[in-house]
């Protein structure tokens, strides 16, 4: 008995442990959100079974619910109270002003009609924060066109060089793929992107008291800095309940 209680301290010594319960003390202090999903058509219900679902790796927590990296539109008044908090030296709205300056200009896309430029930018870097590029982005795919799915991009003169995939859903509006050119990616144009696409969802709200989340995937397992880049525009972790309605 001595020996395994020897074992065990050992154990709980080891740095694993340390970082395993800072992070169950991060997830416990996180703030919650309630966001609700549109049951009004067959992919809003799909994501919500996503969410809910459990992780493939963590079997205790559900895929999306801890840590999420997402801006509460109803904290802000209006985009320019939005725009004032993420501004001030070295912040996003300094690079996407940078980047205006610079002669890039940010509009709605469709990116079926720009599939070779979308290759050429996903194929610009071999890995993306450390990490190989997925087979699904080295391919050309079927973008769907609706009020459910929008897109943005960000050129130089005639030629993309990034763009955004966003999906509506309820409440929320998830950035669901953001990628810029390897050649471009220092010059703020995932910034511009972002916050022109950030006021965008902005205007589009009926009302101040109108709830409106934006999501970019989570802070946990990003690199630092994703969570730098995710921190400047004002994203927060986040513990959330998804409801369908």
């Amino acid at each position: 008995m001595t020996g395994l209680i020897s074992k065990l301290n050992k154990v709980f010594k080891t740095d694993t442990y340390k970082k395993l319960l800072v992070t169950i003390n991060e997830i416990r202090a996180l703030p919650k959100l309630r966001i609700n999903l549109s049951s009004g058509f067959a992919e809003g219900i799909k994501m919500y079974k996503y969410f809910t679902g459990r992780h493939p790796r963590y079997l205790i927590f559900k895929n999306k619910t801890i840590g999420l990296a997402i801006i509460d539109c109803s904290n802000y008044l209006d985009f320019s109270d939005y725009l004032q908090s993420v501004s001030g030296k070295n912040s996003a709205a300094y690079y996407a002003r940078r980047c205006a300056k610079m002669g890039y200009t940010t509009k709605k896309i469709d990116p079926n009609l720009l599939q070779e430029q979308i290759l050429d930018i996903n194929l610009s870097a071999e890995t993306r924060q450390g990490k190989k590029m997925a087979d699904n982005y080295r391919v050309k795919l079927d973008y769907p066109i609706n009020e459910f799915h929008y897109y943005w991009g960000v050129f130089k003169e005639e030629q993309l060089v990034s763009y955004c995939w966003i999906k509506k859903n309820g409440e929320l509006r998830l950035m669901n793929r953001l990628l810029a050119h390897a050649d471009h990616m220092n010059n703020g144009v995932m910034y511009k992107m972002l916050i022109d696409a950030i006021e965008y969802e902005f205007t589009q709200r009926k009302s101040k008291e109108e709830k409106l989340y934006i999501m970019y995937d989570t802070f946990f397992g990003a690199g630092e800095g994703l969570k730098l880049f995710k921190r400047r525009l004002g994203f927060k972790a986040f513990k959330v309940k998804w409801t369908l309605v």
